[in-house]
């Protein structure tokens, strides 16, 4: 059967501001709650994350070292048939054992495990008031007897959001449960009853148990730059048995879908007892928190449940507050972003890490996030001019890079015509050169083209483009292929000193021309071994008769 009081039907905003409304509270009653503080680490800390967990122990470990730390956990039911919660043992300042039980005796699958924790005391975290109390509970409530133990606030709150569990396994099994004014009531700013039950187990008498609770000042924000929301949501989530999941619209939707959800009743409608989950096949949407509430069989089979207030505290995903202790826990390991800092608790992003030099023409410089900045890598001609006849075959052309990379680095190159022309001076090519890791030369090859024009030497351009992983070297100045003409041979042009005709008509200038005429006719006829005197003779490149 459910028992109600007289205000169970409130609305959770309602309730909101009916308490925001209350007087101030008497300055006797705030220093009993400030003395309240338990001792801890003089640092606030907390983190929150999931872990799959089936019948056996699972160790997980605490980012952060604590003094004493509060655990609490919710599973998310999604593959179990059976009854199944949650079970804490073994809590340490750097870790705590989780596992599933099934009070019925059955034998739970895994599951999906929420888990918040915060180091006991009193905290404001990134603006937020949470505390976190731990004690060792006597009193074990059951089916129809709803007691609890009496808490204290540490801190004072205007709406607060209460979560707990059961940290040791000293006996068989039992939950936590919470009410405020009666045993249906939530938690309230003025009262506040916590403890463990075992439902409608008839075996009440039990070992006492650790109890941790963990409080929330109701909101929606971030903590270490993760989003949350902390609230009670209305009377409206049942049992497995009767038609689960059921919804909680968020106050304000997440940007994501949560991740962590950690959720405990609050008040106790329904006289058999039960717990929270979060349930079906997510937890939540980015709108939405899906729940259910479960009883033991041990003394009947049936798992329907009355309606009953949750209060849940979402993350959007892992959280580790503070965010940083020391600048080493900020280092992500990668140079190029620079070195972070821890600065009040957050890790702040480093400098990037500029290695440009600003000189376009000795390749891209660029950073590797583990061996830092590195040189340029530029591409070039290994020359400025190649040369090759139409009858020589093709010439090869080499492209350098300045030094090896450790990437692979392509770059086109191309052919243009200048003075000679494509197909009939040379066959034009085009194509892509890839350097691998540690190579630093490549070639192609350009072939002339024979014919039997005299042309006397024409050039080609050469042309590097679209380089990746270098720069180019030369921009502006392209390579020069120059193709010459075979039609070339050197014939010997003899001085006017081997006849004797220098100085002799030196005042008849039209004299000596005609002379001259003659003398090269006669020195034409000549074989070359009977003309000119040794290093007196001239050269010169004159047109042959073709070859063909």
């Amino acid at each position: 059967m459910r028992r109600r009081t007289a205000c169970s039907g409130e609305s959770h905003r309602a309730r909101v501001a009916q308490r925001r409304r209350a007087p101030a509270l008497p300055c006797a009653f705030l220093a009993a709650v400030v003395l309240s503080v338990r001792c801890g680490s003089a640092l606030a800390l907390l983190e929150a994350g999931t872990v799959t967990v089936g019948d056996s122990h699972v160790t997980v470990p605490l980012v952060r070292t604590y003094v004493s730390p509060v655990v609490v956990c919710t599973m998310h039911y999604n593959n179990s048939t059976t009854p199944t919660v949650v079970r804490v043992s073994n809590v340490t300042g750097t870790s705590f054992d989780v596992r599933l039980v099934d009070p019925s005796g059955g034998t739970p699958v895994a599951e999906t495990v929420s888990y918040l924790v915060v180091e006991e005391g009193a905290w404001t975290i990134d603006g937020v008031s949470v505390e976190a109390q731990s004690y060792t509970s006597t009193v074990t409530d059951a089916n129809g007897s709803w007691t609890g133990e009496a808490q204290t606030y540490a801190q004072g709150y205007v709406d607060p959001v209460v979560l707990g569990q059961v940290m040791t396994e000293n006996d068989a099994w039992s939950v936590y449960w919470c009410c405020g004014a009666s045993s249906t009531d939530p938690p309230s700013l003025l009262a506040l009853r916590t403890g463990k039950t075992v439902c409608e187990d008839p075996t009440i008498g039990r070992a006492d148990e650790t109890v941790g609770f963990i409080v929330f000042e109701a909101g929606h924000g971030t903590i270490a730059g993760v989003e949350y929301e902390a609230f009670v949501g209305g009377d409206t989530v049942q049992g497995t048995g009767n038609s689960p999941p059921y919804a909680y619209t968020f106050d304000t939707a997440f940007a994501s879908a949560p991740q962590v959800a950690v959720a405990t009743m609050a008040g106790m409608d329904g006289n058999n007892g039960g717990w929270a989950q979060t349930h079906g096949d997510t937890m939540a949407s980015a709108t939405t928190l899906y729940l259910s509430i479960d009883e033991d069989m041990i003394s009947d089979s049936e798992r329907n449940h009355t309606t009953e207030q949750v209060g849940y505290v979402v993350f959007a995903g892992p959280v580790v507050y503070p965010e940083c202790l020391v600048p080493a826990e900020c280092d992500d390991g990668l140079y190029c972003n620079g070195a972070e800092d821890c600065v009040a608790g957050s890790c702040v992003a480093g400098a990037p890490v500029i290695c440009d030099n600003g000189v376009a023409c000795d390749g891209v410089e660029s950073c590797d996030p583990v061996l830092g900045c590195l040189p340029g890598i530029a591409v070039d001609f290994s020359s400025d001019t190649y040369s090759g006849s139409e009858v020589g075959g093709d010439v090869l052309i080499t492209v350098e890079l300045s030094s090896a990379s450790c990437r692979t680095v392509t770059v086109d190159y191309a052919t243009i015509d200048d003075t000679a022309r494509q197909p009939e001076d040379y066959t034009q090519v085009s194509g892509t050169l890839t350097f691998g890791p540690g190579e630093t030369e490549k070639t192609f090859r350009v072939l002339p083209t024979e014919d039997a024009e005299r042309e006397g030497d024409e050039t080609v351009t050469l042309a590097l483009s679209a380089p990746s992983g270098a720069a180019l070297a030369d921009v502006c100045n392209p390579a020069t292929l120059i193709i010459r003409d075979p039609r070339e041979v050197e014939i010997v042009r003899y001085t006017t000193t081997r006849y004797g005709f220098c100085g002799a008509f030196g005042t008849a200038p039209l004299f000596m021309a005609l002379l001259g005429m003659l003398a090269w006719k006669s020195a034409s006829r000549c074989k070359p071994q009977e003309m000119g005197r040794p290093g007196k003779s001239a050269t010169e490149r004159v047109d042959a008769p073709s070859s063909r």
